[in-house]
């Protein structure tokens, strides 16, 4: 999936990943979780 790639390229920066994508880190985080992918949001 190209959205992970780009997560590895930029070493799990999150943040990085969504610029580079063109979308929100929000959006992101819905496409990641809509596709089975952790976000490692901690929920404490």
């Amino acid at each position: 999936m190209h959205i992970q790639r780009v997560l590895e390229m930029c070493r799990g920066n999150r943040l990085r990943a969504a610029q580079i994508l063109g979308i929100g880190r929000t959006s992101l985080y819905r496409y990641l979780k809509r596709d089975g992918y952790d976000t490692g949001q901690s929920q404490t």
